[in-house]
């Protein structure tokens, strides 16, 4: 508990004391300062002690003038109200009291009582001292004027009648609560002049010097408040929907305090409506003393309050997203600042066709990316290319263009049709990063099993062809192919700069297990290192420092412990980072090269220009293709963050108006939706079809992880100060022709990480429908604009007009078609 300096007596009393006696503790208390925590000071104050004390500390004689600091305040009652009317005052200006005794001369018919406050801070200001004195005053009038003395002694008295020795007094709400009490009954015409008065008396200058000591911190001076514009075509019936403490306001069942009423009113005041709102929700809640409350807005304009932050006034963590109520508004104010400029499709496939065929008769072994809008036609432009390697995302896609190409070509087998027992052992080598041991046990295993040397022959026909080879991205980047261009079909980011995870209980278990000493005090080391590490700027891993690897690996794999994480792959990360908040989880990172012999072309539509720099240097040669004028709609809703922090709050919104439509959002959050796609979710959209042409719903802002966006920044080498890691905030900020409001980076660099990991997933997820040449119309649910969405009612209305035309003309196809097989 704290502890507070404060002067008391010896002397015990049953009684108020005798005028002479008055005069021996005057003169005796300076003499004996002590320092106790509140119950210590409750249990002295009263019965069977009745010590006199001074809230203050005093050095010499007993006057004003010789008081150097005070954390204890206390004010006296001798009629005119109950303690429980001071209760019901201090809970409804959002405070409370440390503890309160009756006083000598208090009877069961004239209650006389004490009530006393605590301070988490000490004061050694004297004015700042007086002002925190005449508030608790201004706001009890009915309590003893005497009170304000710096040197008041208050007598002991006879039982306590109330406590709280866990409160601490708020003085930023007490100073705004006390100057409001005082003139709440002003009329608007009188408030300014009643509020002057009550400055000059807290030593308030003009120019507002001293400003601090009587308003919060938060609210700024009147030059500020001045100069802030209001904010018009605020819908406050869907604001309330994004602002929970908004939506209690609106409640006429709710009640909400003082602290919170003149928070809002800071607020609701500089929006167009918003002072109208103010009134009509005060009017239509019976619960408040009416006049009273709305001469909260009238003191707000006398005052010239700046907004106060959410999170000083409202109790609602997720409110605190954004920095007051202006800041929430703003966020509706979506403002297109450049227009998406498109071709047609045709010219798009032009277009890409001669930058690829540019690109492959130059003589070069740079990287070639080429950002092509989908529905452009890129898979199948690739198909078109002979004696090259060609690197699908997954399988399923690897086996869907090998149905499409047009030259000769192998196919690289899946294992998905060996024996179960091996698919099941590949995926544990696999789980742990072994893959030369998944390798070796593949090569033992077709000496005795028919099915693994077909696979095994399979794969050897594909490594020896020159002729095209259709193949994954893992298998496209990590084999060394004869061929001497290699495509990627979508980004490979991930696959260059692979970010996971181990646990901390692996490498404990591997520490318990080794036989290398030098090796088991490195790994000791490093778990130590982790345990006490807070540090959020990654850590280079150096494989080197361990003796014997081969051991580390050998336990790893014919050990007894069974290893949950891929352990091997950290061995060999370039960086770790230590969670702060989940130290059993070590995220690391690892740096795979390109092929520097080859010339390599990715073809995407999310690849990122900044990001691949810093990886290629000079080697990057970058092409873009003109963004595709949309054959069907994207309705883009910014209204919810759809974060997953916020999905709970504000997902019932969205279910209703999404209705039937098939889903894509959040793996884990799927189940909240009637028709989620099951087999997508944020994280695996790359490379389906199955949804061309449809109607869909995209729900969600995948934010990636900061981790993932910390690990990027630093394996990169952006000069990125590690203060900048942290620096994320609501903001205002300009990017792919929008001005709009988000959470992010203040640090370009890590702004740019972060936005194209939220970017590539929403392109990713509302192409599947593949409205670029499609009819197909997708509702959007994010607060990340897509400069290909229609963000208001006017380029929805007209996207609308569009898509019904292109789908008549694609029923018209379809029927002239059915008409010619017939």
């Amino acid at each position: 508990m704290l502890k507070h300096k404060l002067l008391l007596d010896k002397a015990r009393y049953a009684k108020k004391p005798e005028k002479k006696e008055i005069g021996t503790i005057s003169k005796q208390i300076i003499n004996n300062a002590v320092e106790l925590a509140m119950e210590e000071l409750s249990y002295y104050v009263t019965q069977p002690n009745g010590q006199t004390w001074i809230p203050g500390y005093i050095e010499g004689a007993r006057t004003a003038d010789n008081w150097k600091s005070q954390s204890v305040f206390a004010l006296d009652f001798d009629g005119g109200i109950t303690f429980e009317k001071v209760k019901l005052r201090l809970e409804e200006y959002g405070l409370d009291c440390c503890f309160a005794y009756n006083t000598f001369s208090s009877t069961s018919e004239l209650p006389k009582f004490r009530v006393i406050w605590q301070l988490n801070q000490t004061v050694t200001d004297i004015d700042y001292r007086s002002n925190i004195q005449l508030a608790l005053m201004y706001l009890f009038p009915e309590s003893d004027k005497s009170c304000t003395d710096a040197n008041r002694m208050y007598f002991g008295g006879i039982d306590i009648i109330y406590k709280n020795y866990d409160y601490y007094l708020d003085i930023d709400i007490l100073l705004e609560s006390g100057e409001f009490y005082a003139v709440r009954n002003s009329s608007s015409k009188n408030m300014k002049r009643n509020i002057k008065k009550i400055d000059e008396l807290l030593k308030i200058n003009q120019n507002g010097s001293k400003k601090r000591t009587l308003y919060n911190i938060n609210i700024g001076t009147v030059e500020n408040a001045s100069q802030i514009q209001s904010i018009r075509g605020v819908d406050f019936e869907q604001l309330r929907k994004e602002m929970q403490i908004l939506d209690d306001f609106m409640n006429p069942n709710i009640k909400l305090k003082h602290p919170i009423l003149l928070g809002l009113a800071t607020n609701l005041r500089y929006i167009e409506g918003g002072q109208e709102l103010y009134k009509k929700c005060i009017q239509a809640n019976s619960q408040y003393a009416q006049q009273e409350k709305f001469n909260i807005m009238t003191y707000c304009k006398t005052v010239n309050y700046y907004p106060k932050n959410l999170e000083t006034f409202s109790p609602y963590e997720e409110d605190w997203e954004y920095r007051n109520l202006l800041e929430a508004a703003k966020k509706k104010q979506l403002v297109r600042k450049q227009k998406y400029h498109t071709i047609s499709i045709e010219q798009a496939r032009q277009e890409l066709q001669s930058i690829l065929e540019n690109i492959m008769k130059s003589n070069d072994t740079d990287v070639h990316i080429v950002k092509v809008p989908t529905g452009a036609g890129k898979t199948e432009s690739s198909t078109n290319f002979e004696n090259v390697v060609i690197g699908l995302p997954n399988h399923s896609l690897k086996d869907e263009v090998a149905n499409r190409i047009k030259t000769e070509y192998q196919v690289t087998p899946s294992f998905d049709g060996l024996p179960k027992d091996i698919i099941e052992k590949l995926n544990y080598y696999y789980s742990i990063g072994a893959i030369g041991e998944a390798n070796r046990f593949l090569d033992d295993q077709s000496k005795v099993d028919q099915q693994v040397k077909d696979y095994l022959d399979a794969c050897s026909v594909c490594y020896a062809s020159t002729n095209t080879v259709i193949t994954t991205h893992q298998k496209a980047l990590f084999i060394e192919w004869k061929h001497d261009t290699i495509i990627f079909d979508e980004d490979i980011l991930t696959s260059l700069l692979p970010i996971d995870t181990v646990k901390i209980s692996d490498l404990l278990n591997l520490e318990a297990n080794l036989k290398n000493e030098n090796d088991k005090k490195i790994i000791s080391k490093l778990i130590d290192d982790i345990r006490q590490n807070d540090d959020i700027v990654p850590k280079k891993f150096n494989l080197s420092q361990f003796k014997d690897f081969t051991a580390i690996e050998n336990e790893v794999l014919n050990g007894n412990v069974k290893y949950e994480s891929k352990i091997l792959y950290f061995f060999n990360s370039d960086y770790f980072l230590v969670d702060a908040n989940d130290k059993s989880t070590i995220h690391y990172i690892i740096k795979n090269p390109l092929p520097i012999d080859k010339k390599i072309i990715i073809l995407s539509a999310t690849a990122n220009e900044t990001i691949y720099r810093f990886i290629l240097g000079d080697r990057l040669k970058f092409h873009q293709v003109t963004n595709i004028d949309m054959t069907g709609v994207i309705q883009q809703n910014t209204k919810y963050s759809l974060s997953r922090s916020y999905f709970d709050k504000h997902i019932h919104n969205v279910t209703s108006e999404v209705g039937s439509l098939p889903v894509i959002t959040f793996n884990q959050y799927k189940h909240l939706f009637d028709n989620a796609v099951e087999d997508m979710h944020f994280g695996k959209t790359t490379g389906f079809n199955n949804l061309k042409g449809q109607d869909i719903a995209v729900v969600g802002t995948p934010h990636a992880n900061p981790k993932t966006i910390i690990l990027y920044a630093v394996a990169l080498g952006m000069p990125v100060e590690s203060n900048a890691f942290e620096a994320i905030r609501q903001q205002c900020v300009e990017h792919n022709g929008f001005r709009f409001w988000f959470n992010a980076y203040d640090n370009d660099y890590l702004r740019n990480i972060q936005f194209h990991f939220i970017e590539s997933e929403l392109k990713q997820a509302v192409g599947r429908a593949r409205v670029n040449a499609e009819p197909a119309f997708v509702k959007l649910y994010s607060n990340y604009p897509l400069p290909e969405a229609c963000i208001n009612d006017e380029e929805l209305s007209e996207s609308m007009q569009k898509l019904e035309i292109n789908r008549s003309l694609a029923a018209s196809n379809d029927e002239t078609n059915n008409t010619e097989q017939i």
